[in-house]
């Protein structure tokens, strides 16, 4: 199984978005793909972008810098441990690694 999970969703907090990670981690998915919102040309979500005070990279792929429930260092942080995400976890040569990690990746 493959699983998609995005990051910086209008009204989505860091804690809920852990809840979220915590529990398709439990299902045990084969990979999660763990990705950044992007401003899309032609998708809904910019209807989101005053009310939620959504700021995206103004260069492509337009990725979302804040909005009003996470500011630009936890958003910089998250980036981070996408990347991390797909490096190891994603891997396959890192399991155990992977799995303690997962534990206090809220710590990245």
């Amino acid at each position: 199984m493959h699983a998609d999970l995005i990051f910086g969703l209008p009204g989505e907090t860091l804690e809920s978005f852990a809840q979220g990670f915590d529990r398709l981690y439990e299902l045990a998915p084969h990979e999660i793909q763990f990705g950044i919102l992007k401003r899309l040309r032609g998708t809904p979500i910019t209807r989101h972008t005053a009310d939620f005070a959504m700021a995206y990279d103004p260069q492509t792929p337009y990725t979302i810098l804040q909005n009003s429930t996470i500011d630009f260092a936890t958003m910089q942080r998250i980036n981070r441990f996408a990347r991390y995400w797909e490096m190891v976890a994603n891997s396959g040569a890192f399991c155990a690694g992977a799995k303690a990690a997962v534990g206090t990746w809220l710590r990245l």
